[in-house]
């Protein structure tokens, strides 16, 4: 159970980001981060619960400008969000690392780059993804397997002791 993310929320979107830049990533595509409504007052990608649900009309009164010029309304959490992220892809500058959203009809997020996905250019990578994340892994083998699962049964056995303490103030309290 040790820490492992760098950032939490308050979007899902923030804690990705976070953790792609602790990854060393150079570039970081955002795609379908739009932290906002459209024009029609829907959000989310189409086909998700949240689109087909309809339009929210509810009383948002807060606005953000999209990458496309126009205002668009958004929700406290959203903006929220779009602050945090221009904060972190500020960070993500500062280290070397762009960050890309191609969608007109997204926020404009600070420190983020806008770019058309028709002028978007991906480089293919030197090696597969699947390559690089597996050399961020420690080593699996019948040592380091033994090794975690010697602490899993410490960490266990201090939880199971923890979980008994309880049940007996428990029956304790109960009497």
């Amino acid at each position: 159970n040790i820490k492992n993310l760098p950032a939490a929320g308050p979007n899902v979107t923030n804690t990705a980001l976070g953790l792609a830049m602790d990854m060393g990533f150079t570039r970081i595509i955002l795609g379908g981060v739009d932290l906002c409504y459209t024009k029609s007052g829907a959000t989310y990608a189409k086909g998700s619960n949240e689109r087909d649900v309809g339009p929210y009309f509810g009383s948002v009164n807060i606005q953000v400008e999209t990458n496309g010029g126009w205002m668009a309304d958004t929700r406290h959490s959203f903006a929220k969000s779009v602050e945090l992220m221009g904060l972190q892809a500020g960070g993500a500058r500062e280290r070397g690392c762009q960050i890309v959203n191609f969608s007109a009809a997204s926020a404009k997020i600070p420190n983020v780059d806008f770019v058309p996905l028709e002028q978007l250019d991906v480089d293919t990578p030197a090696r597969p993804p699947r390559d690089v994340l597996l050399d961020c892994l420690p080593a699996e083998n019948r040592e380091t397997r033994l090794d975690w699962y010697k602490k899993l049964g410490k960490e266990l056995a201090h939880a199971n002791g923890r979980l008994r303490s309880i049940r007996k103030l428990a029956e304790e309290a109960l009497r």
